[in-house]
């Protein structure tokens, strides 16, 4: 209407001005008027500066939003009282069961009666006992007897094992789970008064051997060692529901206990008797047993639908508009990847109008300096305690940091440790473990180290330690299952059944972790009232700490430093994922500093940096815009980023994970491209590489206007160890311009077929996707289209199918622009060699015995050969629907025929060019002299020669994805290799 109507506009417009005139000017001039113009100025500036920063800080750091915390904890809500009604319906099942259990000799029900369903038992009998009591058992021992663990720790024990003057019965254990006595759930050894506050990091490598067996704790599951919390950020309402649980949990577990004594005469003695127990009927104590148990489990059911966060909340905070009367009953996924794409689809960026990215960047920042109580009792310390509780030896520590005040030194990292599956016995746990600290004690020997090995996994920025594990209640290694697709197991699995102690923690800012002021050390209780917010305001816009890039490095080298230099292991892996992987990089080059040149650091054995990106700037610009780079540096001009050079420096064996088409980190911001400007363009130099380059002008001005570029020769080798930037653009200009009037001819071509097709370039995967023929097949129905043009789109429909290896094909990367096409060719340059020493090794396996150990480091000249390039999958389609990326050796087989065939006067020079570096990539990568360094570096890489690339890991699986089977077996070969020095 304002578009259309000079009225409406005019009134908009003045509304505007007033409100302009109301809200801004007139309280600046005021304000003018007692710090001067020059002050408003400077506050202006300052509060523009301080949002900004904001606003970074929680694109950058999103796992220290208290939102999302908030967001945790109503999955975790969600899923907890949907297992507590499953909890109840078992419960509900096995009573009918003992119920029809009368006598009669018939189970106690007659048989049209089941099947019909129309007994008073729902079909039930007897013989089902033995099901429905499994249920109950699992149940028991992974749901209702974890919660009552954890829930008891936290309300009677202060999360740290320690009593308190509550009155509380105690869990009386039953014959199934151990002799009668009372239980506590936190185990703390040589704590004192001084401790209550924070259970220490072990320092002085102290350790002690921890027995954990089946009964030392209810129902098998692992003791609570450590500190689990004290729930002090929750709502009166939440914790006066955790006791309400905690009670009625007692009540029914007790309950359970005395009913199977009453059985373990009769029914559960004879359970797997079915003559016996078709036979079998319970004494009247029994029943009246099991209906006192029902009465409570359908207490337990009120419970959590009224504690159940309902179907139309948003917001983990109190809300009185919210209806309580509607429930998600939708399965949850909580499996950590799950998660956290979860997590990440809840950031402030992620609403796709500019209003609600406002309302939700307002939102964030508020709850950012003002952060409110949580209203529901399963938050972090719960989900801490149910990691705990699940993982057999299992434990929490407190870290203390390290660095300066000025980047919150003096603080604490919180810690959880999670003993591997191969070094223990499921029936008798033997893990070593420090004690807290004590003068005069030495980190372990070699003798008690034993060959224990560790990984340190850097959480990404939206990753708690708490949920790295995930948030069901059906995962760990408590009863030593490996069931399930081992695709979709977490990083915590993964490594723990491959032998490593996992080590996950929180940087400081994430979760309970903190730096800086001793204020944050002990968690108080959330103080409601004006002046309990003023202190909160004051205290986190001025004196609270705030992470950056220093301090994420800084916390990820204290723990790694812990582990080497206190703990003690014989192999150490830092696995960074995502940000996790500048901290991770960090460490490694700290832990790595003044290591000699020659053999493996004494350190770290391996730093793995998984779909990590080169600086934040260069992922910001892709992200954003190319604005973004310069306004970081301006905002935060302390903070280095600069995960490249961090990864080049730390000398020990790496691994650089990535995957091309990765949606979040584009593959030119990337680690891997980063690493192949340093390498082959700038010297090793890592500064600004990943930002969005500009080509030089004869180039913009050659493609705005379509002129010819001019003739130039391609570098060739061995003459040209590398190539130039002067080379590398030219070669991105001529493929782009290939591209360009390739396109243009197609869709000529497109027109006198009467179909329609829109692009920029050809499409890489087919000539003409939209009537999925073959290339050959339109040329042939094509015959209004020249033999120039027919023999353009061949050369492109080949070029850009061309496969980089470790990267998106050419076509993919020229339609991103010309930066992105010379990160293509540097990463093919750089890491391409990785991708053909894999495919050597499998094609020598083939011809080699089975029982050959040599491997490929054997072979002394022709390391390399043309069909290593071809990474398609054996009895491929050429004509298939789904197309696959052509080899380079290839492609300039078929380049070569064309341009022989047919002139093409239009991009002669370019063809010519393109031609030469592609000849120089294949030159290069299959001569002895990079064929053997390659082959060093791959299977012999604690030899620091050349090593500072590191191997590469080349990915399928996008950004928050797990790996693929095939992935994973592919990682775990190069660490054997890098830490076992496994050669095949």
């Amino acid at each position: 209407i304002i578009s259309i109507n000079g009225k409406y506009a005019a009134l908009a417009v003045l509304a505007a001005y007033i409100i302009l005139l109301t809200v801004f000017w007139i309280p600046c001039w005021l304000l003018s008027r007692v710090v001067s113009e020059f002050g408003v100025y400077a506050l202006f500036l300052t509060c523009l500066v301080y949002g900004g920063r904001c606003l970074l800080r929680l694109l950058a750091f999103p796992g220290t939003n208290v939102r999302v915390y908030g967001e945790i904890e109503l999955e975790f809500a969600r899923y907890s009282c949907k297992m507590l009604d499953g909890a109840v319906d078992a419960m509900d099942d096995f009573v009918k069961c003992l119920l029809s259990c009368g006598g009669g000799g018939s189970g106690g029900t007659n048989k049209s009666a089941r099947l019909l369903g129309n007994d008073e038992y729902g079909g039930w009998g007897c013989l089902d006992i033995p099901d429905t009591y499994k249920r109950v058992k699992v149940y028991r021992d992974r749901v209702l007897g974890v919660y009552w663990q954890v829930l008891h720790c936290l309300l009677e024990e202060n999360g740290q094992g320690l009593a308190t003057t509550t009155s509380s019965n105690p869990l009386k254990r039953g014959n199934n789970n151990g002799s009668s006595g009372f239980y506590r759930c936190c185990e703390r050894r040589d704590t004192s008064a001084s401790d209550l506050p924070m259970m220490e990091s072990p320092e002085k490598g102290a350790t002690m051997t921890e027995t954990t067996t089946s009964s030392s704790a209810p129902y098998g599951n692992n003791p609570l060692v450590g500190d689990i919390g004290n729930m002090a950020n929750l709502t009166p309402k939440a914790k006066s529901d955790g006791r309400a649980l905690y009670n009625i949990l007692t009540t029914i577990l007790s309950d359970l206990s005395t009913l199977e004594e009453s059985l373990s005469n009769n029914i559960l003695r004879n359970i797997d008797n079915k003559a016996q127990l078709k036979a079998a009927s319970i004494s009247e104590e029994s029943r009246d047993l099991a209906m006192k148990l029902m009465e409570q489990m359908y207490e337990l059911k009120k419970l959590a639908k009224s504690i159940r966060p309902p179907k139309a909340s948003k917001s983990p905070f109190p809300s009185g508009g919210e209806e309580e009367n509607e429930y998600d009953d939708d399965d949850s996924d909580v499996g950590p990847e799950a998660v956290r794409q979860h997590l990440e689809e809840q950031a402030p960026s992620s609403s796709p109008t500019t209003i609600g990215m406002i309302k939700s960047a307002i939102e964030a920042v508020s709850d950012m300096i003002d952060p409110k109580p949580h209203k529901y009792i399963f938050g972090l310390d719960v989900i801490r305690g149910c990691v705990l509780a699940r993982h057999r030896g299992a434990r929490q520590f407190w870290v203390n940091r390290s660095g300066s005040n000025a980047f919150g030194g003096n603080g604490k990292l919180d810690v959880i440790v999670i003993p591997s599956l191969v070094n223990t016995d499921s029936e008798h746990c033997q893990v070593q473990m420090p004690l807290s600290p004590r003068d005069g004690r030495s980190p372990l020997s070699t003798a008690e180290r034993n060959g224990r090995k560790a990984v340190l996994y850097c959480n990404p920025n939206a990753g708690l330690s708490e949920v790295a594990t995930g948030m069901g209640l059906t995962g760990g290694n408590i009863d030593g299952s490996t069931e399930g697709d081992p695709s979709q197991r977490s990083w915590t699995t993964y490594y723990t059944e491959h032998g490593y102690d996992i080590y996950l923690f929180n940087y400081a800012g994430y979760g309970r972790s903190f730096g800086g002021s001793s204020w944050n050390e002990s968690s108080s209780e959330f103080a409601p009232g004006f002046v309990g917010a003023m202190k909160r305001i004051i205290f986190n816009t001025f004196i609270g700490f705030t992470p950056s890039s220093e301090s994420l490095k800084a916390d990820a080298t204290a723990v790694a430093k812990h582990i080497v230099e206190n703990i003690g292991v014989d192999q150490f892996i830092i696995h960074g994922e995502s940000i996790g992987g500048m901290g991770a990089a960090g460490a490694a080059r700290a832990l790595t500093v003044g290591s000699t040149a020659a053999g493996r650091s004494s350190n770290v054995s391996l730093l793995v940096c998984d779909r990590t990106f080169c600086n934040l700037n260069a992922v910001a610009q892709r992200l954003v815009g190319s604005w973004t780079g310069n306004a970081i540096n301006m905002l935060t001009p302390t903070w280095s980023t600069d995960v490249a050079h961090d990864f080049l420096a730390a000398r020990c064996p790496k691994v650089v994970a990535n995957d091309a088409s990765d949606e979040i980190i584009h593959d030119h911001s990337s680690l891997k491209s980063g690493i192949s400007f340093a390498k082959e363009l700038t010297k090793g130099s890592t500064t600004n590489v990943g930002w969005m380059i500009n080509p030089p002008l004869q180039y913009r001005v050659a493609d705005l206007t379509s002129q010819a570029l001019p003739s130039k020769n391609p570098p060739s080798w061995p003459a040209d160890k590398h190539i130039s930037f002067d080379e590398s653009f030219h070669f991105a200009a001529c493929a782009r311009r290939i591209g360009k009037l390739a396109t243009a001819a197609k869709k000529k071509a497109a027109e006198a077929l009467s179909d329609d097709e829109e692009g920029i370039e050809l499409s890489y995967l087919s000539s003409d996707e939209s009537s999925n023929k073959s290339a050959r097949g339109v040329f042939a129905q094509t015959n209004n289209t020249s033999s120039t043009s027919s023999a353009l789109i061949q050369i492109w429909t080949k070029l850009s199918c061309c496969d980089g290896l470790c990267g998106a094909p050419l076509g993919v990367s020229v339609k991103e622009g010309m930066d992105v096409t010379i990160s293509w060719l540097t990463s093919v340059l750089i890491f391409g060699s990785h991708v053909l020493a894999e495919n050597a090794e499998k094609r020598l396996k083939k011809v080699q015995s089975t029982n050959s150990s040599t491997g490929l480091t054997n072979v002394d000249s022709d390391t390399f050969q043309i069909e290593d390039f071809d990474s398609r999958p054996d009895g491929h389609d050429e004509y298939a629907l789904i197309a696959h990326t052509i080899p380079i050796p290839e492609v300039l087989s078929s380049l070569k025929d064309l341009v022989t065939e047919n002139k093409i006067p239009e991009v002669e020079n370019e063809l010519k060019y393109v031609t030469g570096c592609l000849t120089y990539i294949v030159s290069r990568l299959t001569s002895k002299e990079n064929g053997i360094s390659i082959t060093k570096r791959r299977f012999k890489p604690n030899i620091s020669d050349d090593n500072s690339a590191g191997c590469f890991l080349n990915l399928h699986c996008g950004h928050n994805n797990h790996y693929s089977t095939e992935e994973r077996d592919q990682l775990m070969a190069l660490i054997r290799r890098c830490c076992d020095g496994d050669s095949v």
